[in-house]
Formats: C-alpha cells, sequence, structure tokens
C-alpha cells in the first residue's frame, strides 16, 4: 500500500485509480481494500496538521516582507499534508549555526516555528550546520545539511537527520556524514534532494570545486546507493530566445524541482549575491541547458541576498521563490542591518521554442496591515505613536482596514513611521483617511499621507514637521490634494490640486505616487485600473532616492494595503 499512501499526501484522484485498477485485477480483495482505504483516509484527514491546500495567489507576502523577519540564510521549502514549511539556519540566537529551525503554514500568511535540528545532537559534526535540504518519503522525513567534520577535515560534509515528523527532532541514525567533498570552500556543499516520480529514485545534488555532483540515495534515504560513483552533472551554454549564454562560475545555493515535464536547477554564480541563475533539463541526470537569471536584487529592499528555494501551491501552477535578503543602511539615526526570509511570485512562460522559461520575477514592497509581527523590524516610528488595531466595526473586521492610527507624538505637530528601503524610481499605493472622530478630532490644517525619497527621515531630536529631508504627497482636511518637499529644514509648496465636493476624508482613499527620475506624478481616487491625467505632474530633482513612509500632521490617520514597486514600465 505504499503507492496510494504517497499519492493521498498530494492528490486523491490517482489514489482512486490505483484503487480501481486493484480490484478489476483481483475482485477477491475487495474487502481487504475497503479497509486500506479506509485506514489511510483517516490518517489523511483525523491524523494529519490540519491539511488547507490552497490555492494562495499572492505577488508577494501579504502582510509586508520579510514573512520571516531577523533570519539571514539558507531556506529550504516544501509540502508535508497541505501544510508549508520552511526550514533554515542562520537565525538570532545562534551566531555559531548550530541550530535549524524551521517555519509552518496553512495558508503561507500566518507562520509558527519550530526548533528542529541541533549540531550537538551530531558528534561528529564540529562546524557550523547551514543549507539544510528537506525529503520526505514512506512517513518518514530526511533533513541534509552541510557541515565540517573531524573525519575530513579538508572539505565540507553533507549529514542527514531521521525524524517520524516535519518538525522533528532530527537525529543522527547515520552517526557518521552521509558523504565529504575534498572542498573546503564555504560556497560548496550545500545539498538539495528531489526523487523521481516515475520510479522513486531519490537524487541528491551538490557543489564541490565548482561543479555540480550528483548522486543517487540509497532505498534508506541515509546511505548513498552502491554505484554509480558521484557524477558530474553536465550544464550546457544555451542559445535561449536567440542569444548565447555561458554558463557562470557555480557556487552554491543549489535547488532542483520539477514543473510538468521539465527539470529546473537552480543556482548561485561563485562570489556573486546578487542574482540567481536556473538551467533546465528533461532528465534529472541532465545534461541541463543553462537559460540565465530569473531573480535579481532590487537595490530599493535589498543590498544582497543568501539563498533560495520554491514552494509549489498543492494543484496549482502557482509558484514563490523564498529568499533570503539583507539590507543594510544608515537612516540618519542609526546603521542598521535589516535581514529576513522573503516570498515573491514566480511566472512561467510557456510559448515559443522553449517552454516553460522563468519570468523575471518581480519584487515589491507590500502591507496589509493585518499582522503586527514585523512592527519594529521594517518599520520605525520617528516623532510619531503608531497603533495596531483592527478596524472601526463591531465585531472587528480586519479586510476593512487594520492599520488604524499614526499621530504625532504628543497629539499636535508631525507624525512619522518609515520602512527600510531606498526607492529611486516607483510606483506607491497606499489608502489613507484622517481620523475625525471624538476620540481623534484634527485641526483645520491638518494632512495625512506618504513621505518618500526622503534622505534623512530625522534631522534632530526635535519633532517639528520640517525637521526630515524628502518629499511628501498626501490628501488635506480641506479636501485637497497636495505634493511637497522639505529641504534645508523648510517646507517647499510644489503643486495642489482641489478634490472634489463630495470627497469625504474620514474614508479609505487610494492615494498613488509615481516617480521616475525628476518627475512626480500623484493620484487620489481608483486609479489602479486607467489612471488617466495625474492632478499633480511636477518636475523636481532635489531628491533621487531614499526611504518612504507614512505622516500625519496635527491629526490621527489610518492608512492600508500599502504596495511599492521598482516596476514603473507601462504603468
Amino acid at each position: 500500500m505504499v503507492f496510494p499512501q504517497l499519492f493521498l499526501r498530494e492528490n486523491h484522484f490517482p489514489c482512486l485509480l490505483y484503487i480501481v485498477y486493484r480490484l478489476l485485477i483481483s475482485p477477491t480483495i475487495i474487502n481487504t481494500m475497503f479497509i486500506e482505504t479506509f485506514i489511510l483516509l483517516f490518517a489523511k484527514f483525523a491524523l494529519a496538521d490540519d491539511p488547507k491546500p490552497g490555492p494562495f495567489d499572492f505577488q508577494s507576502y501579504p502582510h509586508g516582507n520579510p514573512f520571516i523577519p531577523g533570519v539571514n540564510g539558507y531556506p529550504d521549502a516544501a509540502v508535508h499534508y497541505g501544510t508549508y514549511w520552511v526550514y533554515h539556519a542562520n537565525f538570532p540566537g545562534d551566531p555559531n549555526n548550530q541550530y535549524i529551525r524551521a517555519y509552518s503554514s496553512q495558508d503561507l500568511k500566518i507562520w509558527r516555528t519550530s526548533s528542529v535540528l541541533s549540531r550537538g545532537d551530531f558528534a561528529w559534526a564540529t562546524g557550523p550546520i547551514y543549507s539544510p535540504a528537506i525529503a520526505n518519503r514512506t512517513g518518514q522525513y530526511y533533513l541534509y545539511f552541510s557541515t565540517t567534520a573531524a573525519s575530513a577535515p579538508n572539505g565540507l560534509s553533507i549529514g542527514v537527520g531521521v525524524a517520524s515528523k516535519p518538525d522533528g527532532p532530527f537525529i543522527d541514525i547515520v552517526k557518521k556524514p552521509l558523504l565529504t567533498t575534498n572542498d573546503p570552500s564555504p560556497d560548496s556543499a550545500g545539498p538539495t534532494v528531489i526523487t523521481d516520480p516515475r520510479n522513486g529514485q531519490t537524487y541528491l545534488y551538490y557543489v564541490e570545486c565548482g561543479s555540480i555532483k550528483v548522486v543517487k540515495l540509497a532505498a534508506d534515504m541515509i546511505n548513498i546507493a552502491p554505484s554509480p560513483p558521484p557524477t558530474t552533472l553536465k550544464i550546457s551554454n544555451s542559445t535561449a530566445n536567440g542569444t548565447s549564454k555561458a554558463v557562470p562560475p557555480i557556487s552554491g545555493n543549489l535547488k532542483i524541482f520539477r514543473r510538468n515535464t521539465k527539470y529546473y536547477l537552480a543556482f548561485k554564480k561563485k562570489d556573486c549575491s546578487t542574482a540567481l541563475h536556473y538551467a533546465i533539463s528533461d532528465n534529472l541526470n541532465g545534461p541541463f541547458s543553462y537559460i540565465g537569471t530569473f531573480f535579481q536584487v532590487d537595490k530599493a529592499l535589498s543590498t544582497s541576498f543568501g539563498h533560495g528555494t520554491v514552494i509549489n501551491v498543492l494543484n496549482t501552477d502557482i509558484w514563490y521563490l523564498v529568499y533570503s535578503r539583507e539590507l543594510v543602511m544608515d537612516d540618519g539615526w542609526q546603521e542598521a542591518s535589516l535581514t529576513g526570509l522573503a516570498y515573491e511570485r514566480v511566472f512561467f512562460t510557456d510559448n515559443g521554442t522553449l517552454p516553460g522559461i522563468i519570468s523575471p520575477v518581480k519584487t515589491s514592497l507590500r502591507d496589509d496591515f493585518q499582522y503586527p509581527v514585523h512592527d519594529g523590524h521594517i518599520w520605525r516610528e520617528y516623532t510619531a505613536t503608531y497603533q495596531q488595531c483592527l478596524s472601526p466595526a463591531t465585531p472587528p473586521q480586519p479586510d476593512v482596514w487594520s492599520r488604524c492610527s499614526i499621530s504625532p507624538a504628543g497629539g499636535d505637530g508631525d507624525g512619522r513611521s518609515m520602512l527600510h528601503n531606498n526607492f529611486a524610481d516607483f510606483i506607491l499605493d497606499i489608502k489613507v483617511f484622517i481620523q475625525d472622530n471624538a476620540d481623534a478630532k484634527p485641526k483645520s490644517d491638518a494632512n495625512a499621507g506618504v513621505v518618500f525619497r526622503v534622505k534623512t527621515p530625522l534631522l534632530t531630536g526635535d519633532s517639528p514637521s520640517t525637521d526630515f529631508a524628502g518629499y511628501f504627497a498626501g490628501i488635506t482636511l480641506d479636501k485637497k490634494v497636495i505634493l511637497g518637499k522639505v529641504d534645508g529644514g523648510k517646507w517647499v509648496y510644489l503643486g495642489g490640486a482641489n478634490l472634489p465636493g463630495d470627497f469625504n476624508t474620514s474614508a479609505l482613499n487610494l492615494l498613488r505616487v509615481k516617480a521616475v527620475g525628476p518627475r512626480i506624478q500623484v493620484w487620489v481616487g481608483d486609479v489602479t485600473v486607467s489612471p488617466g491625467p495625474a492632478p499633480i505632474d511636477v518636475t523636481d530633482a532635489t531628491y533621487s532616492a531614499g526611504q518612504t513612509g507614512t505622516k500625519a500632521y496635527n491629526c490621527a490617520a489610518g492608512f492600508d494595503d500599502l504596495v511599492i514597486t521598482s516596476d514603473v514600465g507601462g504603468t
């Protein structure tokens, strides 16, 4: 009954076909089959971790990347019984990489953490552990990782831990490395595993001396198959789309996955932490054809990235790139090193002479403000009180709005909350309103909106409205949309327009800012389908790039559904 057991985890239909097949060829076993099927279905639904397969279709993490803050490296991902798992190393509190941790989610939005593997349980391991690679087979889970071993001091080793649950604990059954390499470089090893669906054979890939090696695993998953020995995977240059592309020098960060009938091998270029490359093959043993890059770091959001992996939403063609990223910046107040795991939507192009090409991954910054885990990580308050609540409705309705108030510290003057980024050219959409009720009464000159291309978010320790350097666009209580800048500590008005007489400043209104070079355009209202002429369209070259954030002046203001993207073409 291994065959239907495996397929029940992913899809019921193949298992049902198998049952019909068994009944047709052997009717005498009908009672046994019914009993076996009942047991399997009971285990599937009663004992599994509340599986809730997709479809979950987001452009990126809707609550604001990074979805796991404070982590800087080596993710691998898998789906176990309808639950999505991300395994990673290198996190705060573990500066020497002694542990591997896992996060799980049933909706790709809310994530729970578990500590799954400790180097202390592997007596032979002497160095940091990193680059986890997860696999499951017949109800057991196998976690492969890179480290060093006293028995092989001249190179990195690959170990494996075994567990009966995806959250471990993973224990050392082998009591030695699964395999060793002759390459001590930290870019070597970095295992990835995949099982051939045609015959159940599992392969392990790793990097040694700049080449990708592939080896068969034994059926027990904790030993190397007796033959053949590890072989070098062939990756050839390609002429994809008529352009000749040479295979770059390869480092770690391997990830192999299957989509339709194609196998994809993702990897990093040696000594490069800004792009992810890939190759395609019809066979797990190759040869692979090098295509090019499909992910490039957006310098507005990240100065570098560590590793990448993919998640496929069950029973769909929805894919995500999960990657570690780091943004190091000095915001004029203190230097910040912001790390975390992020994910972005991946699309494939199935037309043309070479189907299955990965479209360039587009990164964006999004926050629907419905999950406050990132408060204090990607947001920082400057001269503001920043509150989290669900909605003005009773009972709360999170989809209405959830970031209920930004107000100046002390109630008067200017309050800002800033994001750590460095956007130059961008499109920004956000919903904004001015709170006007018995609890929060705005002054007659109140306004609220966004600051952008902020060079310095806080010039001194004071809190006047001109105590930053950058642009502001927003709505005013007297129904105007305005654009201005703070330059040299002085407010400079750049443009404005009257809003319709029935415009409600207390309702959520969409505000869009598009900045390309010195040209800045501002809209208010439903502009996502057909923007039309911008009521504000000016040219100013004072600030070319900087941080973005929200601002309220002499009022409490609410915001929702923030989206910022560097992709300004065609809009």
